[in-house]
Order: C-alpha cells, then structure tokens, then sequence
C-alpha cells in the first residue's frame, strides 16, 4: 500500500520480511538518541534484529514504511496479539480488565526526519485496521508512552488512545494508554 503524505513526500507500508533485516538494522543504527530513547527498552544490536525475523515468532506481526524516494526503511512497528506479559500484568495489578483474545499490543517507531509528516498517524490507523481484521477490539501501546514524551501522549490522545494508568520503568515514569476499536 503506497501512502501520500503531507510533506508531498510517499511511503510504501507493507509487512516486513526476512529480506528486510539489514535494511531495519540500518534504521535502527540511524535513530536518534532521542528517538532511541524512546523506543526501548528494545536493543538496537544485531542480536535483537535476527530475533525479531518473520520466522521466529507468528504471535507478532511486523511492518515496515519504506520511502518512495531512498527506498530506505523510514518507520518501523510491531503487533502483537494479547498483551505482553509485563503490560499484562500492570493492568492486572489495577484491576482494568484487558481481554488477550481480543486485545493486541503495538509498539512504533518513526525516523527522526519523517516524525511530523503525517506518518506515525497513517501507520497508526492502518495498525488499527489490521488489528480490528484480525478481530482486536482492545490496542494497548506496547509498554506505554513515556510520561517526558508530552509530543507522543498528545499524538495518541487526539487519536483517541486514553490513559490506562502510570507505572514506572528503570526509575522513569510511564503510561500506559488504550483505544477501543469497537
């Protein structure tokens, strides 16, 4: 599926395959510190790269957008159907029901010069449209948002993601944000 943005720039999304490895590595070499940080707690090493192939694990399902023009990968995201343990269990803990049948958790990454182009709101409606096909009524950002990130917690909120409750990760506070996609 090809997607024309508002910077009259295109992006081709489509799901990630074996083939796109090195070219995912290259993107994760290229993000910023910034970004970095706020994609975790994921390894950015070779290592997490090959655990993350198509082949490993079929409970996830990985997409890549790729640039018209470079042809290089500009934005990255997961999605798992049920929630992670961790997330789980935090939900668990405050009593808010999260049914993993029907719930799935995703987790996006934008390149640094694509975030602001429209992208991260293309990639998100077109996560929960495979999610809602795939028969999620629940998304849950993967592991939050972290609560620094004032620019993501509006992004998600004008989506209609709602906050679910605030948890701490390696002493940094965190939301955990939702949708209904019912």
């Amino acid at each position: 599926m090809t997607i024309n943005l508002r910077n009259d720039r295109s992006v081709a999304i489509r799901q990630f395959k074996s083939s796109d490895i090195l070219p995912l590595y290259a993107y994760l070499q290229n993000l910023s510190k910034e970004t970095r940080s706020r994609f975790g707690p994921h390894p950015f090493d070779w290592e997490f790269i090959r655990a993350i192939a198509p082949e490993k694990k079929e409970v996830i399902k990985r997409f890549i957008a790729i640039s018209a023009d470079t042809q290089e990968v500009v934005a990255y995201l997961l999605i798992q159907i049920g929630l992670v343990k961790e997330d789980l269990e935090r939900y668990k803990r405050r009593g808010q029901l999260i049914k993993p049948a029907s719930s799935a958790s995703f987790a996006p990454s934008v390149a640094d010069q694509w975030q602001g182009t429209g992208l991260g709101t293309v990639l998100t409606k077109y996560v929960e449209t495979i999610a809602f096909d795939l028969g999620v009524r629940e998304l849950v950002l993967w592991g939050g948002v972290q609560a620094t990130n004032e620019k993501a917690l509006r992004f998600y909120e004008k989506l209609g993601y709602r906050t679910m409750g605030k948890f701490y990760y390696e002493g940094k506070e965190n939301i955990d944000m939702s949708k209904s996609l019912l």
